[in-house]
């Protein structure tokens, strides 16, 4: 949530342009069956557990907001899509998604969220170095500014990606 909102101080003009998409892409991929996994954050108790995230130093336990983690409503997780909690950038890193994905026979992942140039580009080249195809739905992400977002994608397109439009993503069977 606190990605998509500008009042948190982390939040993004383009948040809710890219929950509205995300929804799209979403519906698509539930109507072809196409397994859904989705990732959220996760604020650890102690600094050993956050470790050291520029952002997290300044929370006391008293002041943390739990919606900071929360998946917004449009974006509800079904009964069977999963979601998997992570405590750093990457979808990948110390989580059990690939195991996951290997399980479903998926050679191919579309990564979509927020922020483009941190938790999308993390686990696009994690996704990338676990030999996956990896498509990014333009629309679909977003950051804080807009020279951040179109040099990730630039880059992530150049080498580890194909950043397609929207309409282009729901191509995938």
């Amino acid at each position: 949530m606190v990605f998509v909102d500008e009042t948190y101080p982390l939040g993004c003009k383009m948040g809710w342009p890219v929950v509205h998409a995300n929804k799209k892409l979403l519906e698509k991929g539930r109507e072809k069956g196409i397994p859904i996994f989705f990732t959220r954050g996760q604020h650890g108790r102690t600094i050993s557990e956050r470790g050291r995230w520029k952002y997290e130093t300044s929370f006391d336990k008293k002041e943390f907001d739990p919606k900071i983690h929360q998946i917004v409503d449009e974006l509800t997780p079904g009964q069977d899509e999963v979601v998997i909690t992570k405590l750093y950038p990457s979808g990948f890193f110390n989580t059990s998604l690939v195991s996951m994905l290997i399980l479903h026979n998926v050679d191919t992942v579309i990564v979509t969220g927020l922020v483009t140039s941190g938790c999308v580009r993390a686990t696009v080249v994690d996704a990338f170095s676990y030999n996956f195809i990896v498509m990014i739905p333009e629309e679909c992400v977003g950051d804080r500014g807009v020279v951040s977002h179109k040099v990730s994608l630039f880059d992530m397109h150049m080498k580890y990606a194909n950043v397609v439009p929207l309409s282009e993503s729901h191509q995938v069977s």
